[in-house]
Parts: C-alpha cells; sequence; structure tokens
C-alpha cells in the first residue's frame, strides 16, 4: 500500500489567458448582438442565458450577484459586475429625469476614468438628428465620467464615426439644430444645457429626443 508521501498530487490547470482589450467599436458590436438575441426572451430567461454565457467564459456569476439582478433588474446589474459608483451629479440627473442604471449600462461603458457610448438608443432618418442625438449621448458620457456634461468637438466627431452618421462636408451644418440644449462651439467645446440633459434623458428612455 502506497503512502501518504507516495501519493502525487496533479498540477493545477492552468490559468486561462488574458482576454484581448477590446476597443469601443466591438463592445459596441457584441452589446447590439448580446441586446438582440436576449430582447425576445423573458427576464428570467434572459438571467439563465447570461449565467450560462459566464460560465462557459470561466467566470461564473456569484449567487449573490444573481440574487441582486433578479431582485432588481434595473439598477443593480451594472454593481454586480462591476458598474462602480455614479456620482452625486450623475445620481441627481437620473432621479430628476427617471434615468435608471440599466439604461446607463445598456448604452455606456466604463473602462477606469473613462466613459464610452457602445450604443444609441434611437434609430432616426436623418443625419441632423443623429448627428444631435450623437452629441447628447457624447455629453452624457462625460457627464458619468467627470461629473460635468463638457465635451470636445472631437470627441463628439468620434463618435458620429463610430455610429456612421459622420459627414466630412455636411457635419458642421448640423449645429444649427442643437437650438438650446448645448452651448459652446467647434473651438471651445460643448455643454450641455439643462433643456440639453432633459433631452439625453429622454433620448436614453425612447422619448421624445
Amino acid at each position: 500500500m502506497s503512502s501518504a508521501e507516495d501519493v502525487i498530487s496533479p498540477d493545477p490547470p492552468p490559468a486561462p489567458p488574458p482576454a484581448p482589450a477590446a476597443d469601443v467599436g466591438q463592445l459596441f458590436a457584441a452589446t447590439k448582438g448580446v441586446h438582440d438575441l436576449l430582447a425576445p426572451l423573458a427576464p428570467d430567461l434572459r438571467l439563465r442565458v447570461v449565467r450560462s454565457v459566464f460560465e462557459l467564459l470561466g467566470s461564473p456569476l456569484s449567487p449573490t450577484a444573481l440574487d441582486r439582478v433578479g431582485g432588481n433588474p434595473s439598477g443593480r446589474f451594472a454593481d454586480a459586475c462591476g458598474g462602480g459608483e455614479r456620482s452625486a451629479a450623475v445620481r441627481q440627473w437620473m432621479r430628476r429625469h427617471g434615468v435608471s442604471d440599466e439604461a446607463l449600462d445598456r448604452h455606456f461603458h466604463r473602462d477606469g476614468e473613462r466613459t464610452a457610448v457602445i450604443d444609441s438608443p434611437k434609430a432616426t432618418r436623418t443625419k441632423k438628428e443623429q448627428v444631435a442625438n450623437a452629441y447628447l449621448l457624447q455629453g452624457v458620457a462625460a457627464l458619468l465620467s467627470t461629473g460635468v456634461a463638457a465635451f470636445t468637438d472631437d470627441e463628439a466627431r468620434d463618435l458620429c464615426r463610430q455610429l456612421g452618421c459622420f459627414d466630412s462636408t455636411n457635419h458642421s451644418k448640423a449645429y444649427k439644430d442643437f437650438g438650446n440644449r448645448l452651448i459652446g462651439s467647434l473651438g471651445d467645446g460643448w455643454r450641455l444645457t439643462n433643456p440639453g440633459l432633459q433631452a439625453a434623458a429622454d433620448l436614453l428612455k425612447g422619448g421624445p429626443g
């Protein structure tokens, strides 16, 4: 009979290699694809699918995280997955305009101190409307990152390129459609006004843009 000293424990399995960093375009495409797949399912089935996917990826969600999702699907899933705390300015804006955590987590991705737009919530028929919506979303991304809805024109133009609504010939013509929703200029940057913060909230909630 072999002694306990003769028993050789198997080596632990090697750790999986780190996942490659995804750029904003990849995040946009992946988020849209997952949303389209989950949208037709009932909430409980969505949770089962998400749990199964995380298990297949080798990072199963804890029961506590899943309980939080089931108990408050509109607000706590992001925190369970590392979404973090919202700033006081963001929480005030969310309460005032009825914006849910779910809406933010569907359309924005937080990476360290930077928040990026990964999905546009509203399809529009004209490029001018698409550009105006992109600038509103960039303002919200800035608010989520810094607590102030101010951003540069280059940042908004990059988002327009990502969303497929950038027209180098006519882009500046869309500025006149901002109305009272934004203040600023191409050189000085832009900032959402109170009507702009309301319009951005309505956009995220699927209301009037």
